[in-house]
């Protein structure tokens, strides 16, 4: 079994198919941030974020068109929340930050 199948077993069912719904509908999605540092570790993750390529509101649209609760959390950052009975998760747009003037979130961010 190669490193990456390991890692995929660590993904719970409910993470991997907002993963598939988003490639299926043409874009990449990866684990990323505090879970796949955890899955490295071999340590459970608490929560799960998905960065993709697809921006907010095309996130917005293949989870409309798949029948997944979301809701807009952070839009104008680039984060989408699928909601689902197992657990939410954080989408968020590939991007580039800007200046951190409040030290928590970027004031801009380029997709």
């Amino acid at each position: 079994m190669s490193y990456n199948d390991v890692a995929s077993h660590r993904i719970p069912g409910y993470v991997s198919e907002i993963m598939r719904i988003i490639d299926k509908a043409g874009y990449k999605a990866y684990v990323v941030g505090g879970a796949a540092r955890d899955i490295v570790l071999g340590r459970i993750p608490h929560d799960y974020d998905v960065a993709t390529s697809a921006k907010p509101d095309e996130v917005a649209l293949v989870f409309e068109q798949s029948g997944i609760h979301y809701y807009d959390n952070a839009a104008k950052h680039g984060t989408v929340t699928a909601v689902t009975g197992a657990g939410d998760v954080e989408v968020t747009t590939f991007r580039e930050d800007g200046e951190y003037s409040d030290q928590r979130r970027p004031d801009q961010v380029v997709f």
